[in-house]
């Protein structure tokens, strides 16, 4: 049995790690599996998805995406829902770009410090699923020259490119 191990952050809000998402199935609203989550597609300013991209089928890999308000988090069923009647568009290709990033794309970025030290990497993301805000709150970081891992938000990102860097120094950390 798979746990969720979604936490409440106020104001009714539920958090997930984007791993945990990955391992659900996506199903209709009578329980038929219709396929999982491939990715999702976020607003590099905003840090809101824009689409949660699921893979249908298992050797035609058609991807489509669906706006985050059609998807329903079921933890009781361990699933996505969502229905067969909701609009959807295909993704094709994975090419991130500042306003359409595939969050796949954002865990193998480095993550550099505001003085230049290199922070780590990013190996996981906390989404609020949620009130309809599918929005991404943190980003989690593995340092690997501490025990302790980062846990960063958005607004603490200065610029986004081949790497992160983020606003705080190795001294803040």
């Amino acid at each position: 049995m798979l746990r969720l191990q979604s936490r409440p952050v106020g104001r009714g809000e539920v958090v997930m790690l984007y791993t945990k998402l990955k391992k659900l199935p996506a199903k209709t609203p009578l329980g038929d599996k219709v396929g999982h989550l491939d990715d999702l597609i976020i607003n590099g300013e905003t840090w809101k998805v824009e689409h949660v991209v699921i893979s249908e089928g298992f050797l035609r890999r058609q991807r489509v995406g669906v706006k985050p308000e059609d998807v329903k988090i079921d933890e009781d069923k361990e699933a996505m829902i969502i229905s067969p009647e909701v609009e959807h568009t295909e993704v094709e290709e994975k090419v991130s770009s500042y306003h359409r990033l595939f969050v796949s794309d954002i865990q193998k970025k480095g993550v550099i410090t505001g003085d230049g030290e290199k922070a780590g990497h990013v190996y996981d993301l906390e989404v609020a699923t949620e009130l309809k805000r599918w929005e991404v709150t943190r980003l989690l970081i593995d340092t690997g020259w501490t025990k302790r891992r980062l846990r960063i938000k958005p607004s603490d990102i200065e610029k986004l490119g081949d790497t992160i860097i983020i606003r705080h120094t190795k001294e803040d950390i």
